[in-house]
């Protein structure tokens, strides 16, 4: 009994060659593209932490409670 290139005893091949090449392609991509989706989150969150609180309040639309604090007189 002879087994076909795929490996399998039956001789049915469950993915062809183009799938497989496909899922490698993507796989690469995806290793390339991983890292400068976290490097972008990663700026922005540093561009947020090194901004002044009216900045903040721009860039999300939400008061920053700190600022109260602040500018509260004693």
């Amino acid at each position: 009994m002879e087994q076909s290139r795929s490996g399998s005893p039956d001789g049915c091949s469950t993915e062809s060659d183009e799938d497989i090449h496909q899922r490698i392609q993507d796989q690469i991509t995806e290793d390339i593209t991983m890292p400068l989706l976290t490097e972008e989150k990663m700026r922005r969150k540093l561009q947020f932490f090194f901004m002044n609180p009216i900045e903040k309040w721009q860039a999300k639309r939400r008061f920053p409670y700190k600022f109260m604090v602040q500018i509260q007189p004693c």
